[in-house]
């Protein structure tokens, strides 16, 4: 079923945020708000990847494949991408990140205020207005062209290894069906599991059925994947508008201010690029100074798909 978001023309309605009594850490808030996109985002892009799969014109990518061609069945498949997958995000993202945008900056009124030293933070602040929309669908735009270039990609190998191995028509066009979404990395397990089960004797089909079940449940990782890590970037999107929009109104100093990056205090840690980055960064960083971290300097978490990093603040 085509993608379809209801959505209303109006604005939203200007805050005064002031200071309420907070009974968790502020990571946690930022969290909680990233759990009320997380189920939103996973449907949007579940339904972008099912939909591209259904919309493909078999005929006339049988017709290129029939022919060897292969460059006329990848210019197909980018062009069915970019009119069912990439516009179609074009148009949802914005919308569903808006709010948790706000939802996200309002939560961290209470820990600013404290790291000022006020018992108070008042901050005008409208989701809406002109520089807070166009951060909002510049972040969108990156995360869409990386979301879109992994596709194209995965499409791409799918498509180089069927007319390389000489795989049938019907193999061929069932493994665009079954890895559209899938990144290239997932597709290399699963063309693993093909080969292992080839190569024990099971009947093809039984191995296309297994290979089939492996790539849905890929899919679904791949979602989740997407959605958590979009959800927790929105959070963290609308914390630094806050600070943006404090210091704009004069209520935080950007020479004295500073961001501290704090990992999620669990097992789940990652050790190798998440767990370093506060003490490489233990002055804190400006406003707009990015973190030093193993890979490379990131304004903000995610620092990788799936991290559960987020920031606070303090005042020097």
């Amino acid at each position: 079923m085509p993608l379809a978001l209801v959505t209303h023309a109006e604005r939203l309605p200007q805050r005064r945020f002031t200071d309420t009594p907070s009974r968790v850490d502020a990571w946690q808030l930022l969290h909680r708000e990233a759990d009320r996109l997380y189920p939103e985002l996973r449907t949007v892009w579940l339904t972008l990847f099912q939909d591209m799969q259904a919309s493909v014109d078999t005929d006339a990518l049988r017709s290129a494949v029939e022919r060897g061609n292969f460059l006329e069945a990848q210019n197909l498949l980018y062009t069915r991408w970019q009119q069912v997958g990439d516009q179609a995000a074009r148009q949802a993202l914005p919308t569903l990140l808006r709010e948790t945008v706000q939802r996200a900056a309002e939560a961290m009124i209470p820990a600013t205020a404290e790291a000022l030293g006020v018992a108070t933070l008042e901050v005008s602040f409208n989701v809406v207005v002109p520089e807070t929309l166009q951060l909002i669908e510049q972040y969108a735009g990156q995360q869409i062209v990386g979301i879109s270039q992994t596709t194209l990609s995965n499409v791409r190998q799918v498509l180089r290894r069927g007319f390389s191995e000489g795989r049938t028509l019907t193999q061929l066009m069932a493994d665009l069906e079954g890895f559209v979404g899938l990144t290239p990395r997932q597709t290399e397990a699963i063309e693993g599991l093909r080969t292992r089960l080839t190569e024990q004797g099971i009947a093809p089909r039984r191995v296309q059925q297994q290979v089939d079940q492996a790539a849905r449940r890929a899919l679904q990782l791949r979602v989740e994947s997407i959605a958590r890590t979009e959800s927790i970037s929105a959070s963290m999107l609308g914390q630094e508008i806050l600070w943006r929009e404090a210091a704009q109104q004069g209520l935080l100093d950007t020479e004295r201010f500073r961001r501290l990056w704090i990992v999620t205090p669990d097992d789940r840690l990652c050790r190798t690029i998440c767990a370093p980055i506060p003490s490489r960064n233990s002055e804190g960083r400006r406003l707009d100074e990015p973190f030093d971290t193993p890979i490379g300097q990131i304004q903000r978490p995610p620092a990788h798909p799936m991290c559960r990093c987020a920031l606070s603040s303090t005042v020097v």
